[in-house]
């Protein structure tokens, strides 16, 4: 285990170990299992490492290109989500303003016909005031002819 202080001691000596198993392959022309057992052990010793902050750049170059990816097709979505409801909003508009005429010709169309009502009743009233005076003549001539009969009967 590598105390305090250590660490950087550690990491000059296996540096040293790779140069020396390089320098090793490049003279003996070829990889030999002593030299491949040293270097798997470096791999598997600090490998890891690296594979890791290797596979964490890689990662976060891709998310970034996605997010850019994703960011630039959300604003085209919103952009036709926009002109889909501003031409939504236009035909409502333009239905609402059918709507407020066809209400305007059936109100103009009940006062019409209100005024129509009440002028037949005006006239069915002055009419209904000439037979009532009618029959009050009618009432009057009535028991005068019946007053006549009585005064007959009594002279007779």
């Amino acid at each position: 285990m590598v105390q305090r202080g250590q660490h950087g001691e550690v990491m000059k000596e296996q540096l040293r170990n790779k140069k020396r198993l390089f320098e090793n392959l490049k003279d003996s022309g070829g990889v030999g299992m002593k030299e491949l057992g040293e270097l798997a052990k470096l791999i598997f010793q600090y490998g890891g490492t690296a594979i890791m902050a290797g596979l964490f750049v890689l990662f976060l170059f891709y998310d970034r290109k996605d997010r850019k990816e994703k960011e630039i097709s959300d604003k085209e979505e919103k952009k036709a989500e926009r002109e889909s409801n501003n031409a939504i909003l236009k035909e409502l508009s333009a239905s609402n303003r059918n709507i407020a005429e066809s209400l305007n010709l059936l109100k103009t169309s009940m006062d019409n016909t209100n005024n129509e009502f009440k002028q037949h009743d005006e006239r069915a009233i002055k009419g209904f005031q000439g037979i009532h005076e009618d029959l009050i003549i009618l009432k009057e001539r009535r028991l005068e002819y019946g007053e006549i009969k009585e005064s007959s009967k009594i002279y007779n």
